[in-house]
């Protein structure tokens, strides 16, 4: 058998030549001709009744997942992906409030991004933890602007959330101050898919350790 490559000791975790990062995943690889072969447990065992009640990747069912209702409900800001007048692409941190159905988000009504998105609603939104193994929530959905009169009243929300009562009530008296329009920014999602790097992989490393 041919061995390792010397410089794929150097890869960085998770994908290390052979080994555990954080006891969590386990892999060897091992060179045949020009591919590079992943080997050895990848994930955490289920039974096959867990195995046939596992959603697919884009199933709205997704979104009751422990994984997405933990990051729904977390302070980490989404990163909304977006299209611009010119059709490159845009990627911005931004708060975001769940209510069961749609991520809302606010924003000043006269902020660049308002009539992209009006102009073109596709979007794509991702909230991911920090720490590994990391926790991916992706959705895909059209984007629904609509201007209001003072405060989005999910930004709220979204302010009391990442802020706290207090501060967050602050926040948003302040806030309500400079924006006497706001654009309220829906999304309502038609594709769901999570990561977490222990039982859902990205499709490319999935298929090679099936």
């Amino acid at each position: 058998m041919t061995s390792v490559r010397p410089e794929l000791e150097s890869l960085p975790p998770p994908f290390s030549s052979a080994g555990a990062v954080n006891g969590s995943f386990h892999c060897r690889l091992t060179v045949l001709g020009n591919a590079i072969m992943m080997s050895g447990p990848q994930r955490k065992s289920r039974s096959e009744k867990e195995e046939a009640t596992v959603a697919a990747q884009g199933d709205l069912e997704l979104l009751n997942d422990p994984i997405a209702q933990e990051l729904l409900s977390s302070t980490i800001p989404a990163r909304l992906a977006y299209t611009w007048s010119d059709g490159t692409p845009r990627a911005v941190p931004i708060w975001f409030h769940w209510t069961g159905e749609e991520i809302v988000m606010g924003s000043p009504h006269d902020a660049p991004k308002v009539p992209a998105l009006q102009a073109n609603p596709a979007v794509a939104i991702t909230i991911d933890s920090e720490s590994w193994p990391h926790k991916v929530l992706l959705i895909r959905g059209p984007a629904q602007v609509e201007l209001v009169d003072g405060m989005v009243a999910e930004y709220g929300s979204a302010a009391r959330r990442y802020f706290g009562e207090e501060q967050g009530r602050a926040w948003t008296e302040q806030v309500s101050q400079m924006l006497p329009r706001m654009a309220r920014i829906a999304v309502r999602p038609e594709w769901v898919g999570i990561l977490d790097f222990q039982t859902r992989f990205p499709a490319a490393l999935a298929k090679r350790m099936s």
